[in-house]
């Protein structure tokens, strides 16, 4: 499946041939307190390095906080034909951040009893939809800002245009009629299963609640309060003056499409820039006394006795030693990450407008003992297997993986440079690349489904059955698998 927009596990990452990217070896040790985190010159030194050489971005401005105060850093541009400079002041979409945005109106109107986070969401509706519900389990505020309602990630029958916005069209009715004819796959509370379409309809919920509109709701409860008057939904002439064009990495660096969310809007369409950002973040850090000081601390906590789940944020993350809070988001031309760990007092955020992930460079801002990831297979790998064939790629894999164990490639570099031979015609290359894929990442959906597009795409249909299937055994709710089947008649 081309839309990687499931989080995928990311492993010790592989050998990397410059200098600056050699930082990434340090996940060969695992610290029992955290590392220190990048001096400025090293993080700068990063994104020169993803954006110059890797050439996997266009602009990027990171925000620090630390013992030392806030401060930032940028490199690139807002685009590539004008090339004005990014700043603090740049405008970015950040995506699935507007979901801790999201989480912080829930928990207020909590605090304030509003609306209490076992509530029935039903409860908020209009009597004309009916909420899925599965026996006498029924879905509350918290399960969907908690990502454990059952509701899907996306409603299959979405529209998908290219890189234009999936959810503009999505509208209150289409969003009703929906859940109206929903079966839930399991009982609420059974799993956690990552849904925009959950926390968007969370944030309907609220705006319901309160007569509001959802960005109105964002603006008189968060941003006002913390000064962040640059960060909206609808930009006015201003906010678009300072827009950063957003950017698809491909083939070739391509402009891409603003996004909407129709009546999703709380799982992902706000804007911000790093100076706004940097007020939220100290204020999550408890580095500013502001009104939402409370709401904030409380959201940091887990809401549920004995379980180490948070609202919106999920869970601390403890690799190397940290205890770092972090949420990212990602849209058609713009990557996001907010993060901070409360024991060493350091925080960042990273916002860039490509559709490349920042993930790996704001942990190792916190924390440098994290390692960066690989945005793509090594030249030297791809050289070979130009000369001597894509079907030596396993075992031309499995020698480098001899010599140093810690080479590996991620599932997200193997699925886009499959990707990338499809989009050139080169199948049986492709073919090679996403094999090796359901090789190493054998309990993954996605792995089959992106297999299997490529032998239906050779006229393989024997082998794309087979492995839609592999991939609908393992996720039992990949409607694009679905579809597949139903068309090439084995459903």
């Amino acid at each position: 499946m081309k839309n990687m927009n499931k989080p995928i596990p990311r492993p010790c990452l592989p050998r990397v041939f410059s200098p600056i990217l050699l930082l990434a070896f340090s996940c060969l040790s695992l610290p029992a307190f955290a590392a220190p985190p990048l001096t400025d010159a090293e993080i700068l030194a990063l994104m020169k390095q993803r954006i110059n050489v890797d050439k996997k971005g266009v602009g990027m401005v990171v925000g620090v906080i630390d013992e030392r105060g806030s401060r930032v850093i940028s490199h690139g541009y807002t685009d590539l034909s004008r090339k004005r400079a990014v700043d603090g002041d740049s405008l970015f979409e950040i995506g699935s951040i507007t979901k801790v945005f999201t989480g912080l109106l829930l928990v207020d109107m909590a605090e304030k009893s509003e609306v209490s986070l076992q509530d029935p969401v039903a409860k908020y509706l209009p009597a004309t939809v009916r909420m899925p519900a599965k026996g006498d389990r029924q879905i509350t505020l918290a399960d969907l800002s908690v990502h454990r309602s059952g509701l899907p990630r996306v409603p299959p029958d979405m529209v998908r245009n290219g890189l234009a916005s999936p959810y503009a069209s999505f509208t209150t009715e289409r969003l009703y009629d929906f859940l109206s004819g929903y079966q839930l796959p399991r009982e609420p509370g059974a799993r956690s299963e990552y849904s925009n379409l959950g926390v968007g309809l969370l944030a309907h919920t609220l705006s319901l609640r309160i007569g509001s509109s959802y960005e109105e709701l964002v603006r008189q409860r968060i941003t006002i309060p913390l000064g962040m008057y640059g960060t909206g939904i609808r930009m006015d002439e201003k906010m678009r003056q300072h827009l950063a064009t957003g950017h698809a990495i491909k083939a070739e660096i391509m402009p891409a499409p603003e996004w909407y969310l129709g009546s999703l809007e709380g799982a992902g369409a706000l804007r911000s820039s790093v100076n706004d950002m940097l007020k939220f973040l100290a204020a999550n850090m408890g580095k500013t006394d502001t009104p939402l000081k409370h709401i904030m601390e409380k959201m940091q906590l887990p809401f549920e006795a004995g379980k180490p789940v948070l609202l919106a944020w999920g869970r601390h993350n403890k690799m190397h030693g940290s205890m770092i809070l972090t949420h990212g988001g990602k849209t058609a031309g713009y990557n996001s990450y907010m993060g901070f760990d409360k024991q060493t007092g350091v925080g960042t955020v990273v916002l860039t407008n490509a559709d490349i992930s920042t993930a790996d460079i704001g942990n190792k801002i916190i924390n440098s003992a994290f390692p960066l990831v690989l945005h793509a297979p090594p030249s030297s790998l791809v050289q070979i297997l130009e000369q001597q064939g894509y079907a030596q790629l396993l075992p031309e894999y499995q020698k480098l993986n001899a010599a140093d164990a810690a080479f590996s490639l991620s599932e997200g570099v193997l699925n886009n440079w499959g990707y990338s031979l499809l989009e050139q015609s080169r199948t049986s290359a492709a073919i090679e690349v996403f094999k090796l894929a359901v090789h190493l990442y054998p309990d993954s959906a996605n792995t089959y489904d992106s297999l299997a597009e490529a032998y239906e795409k050779s006229g393989d249909t024997a082998l794309a059955i087979k492995n839609y299937q592999l991939s609908l055994k393992r996720n039992p709710d990949n409607q694009q698998a679905s579809k597949r089947l139903l068309a090439l008649g084995a459903q």
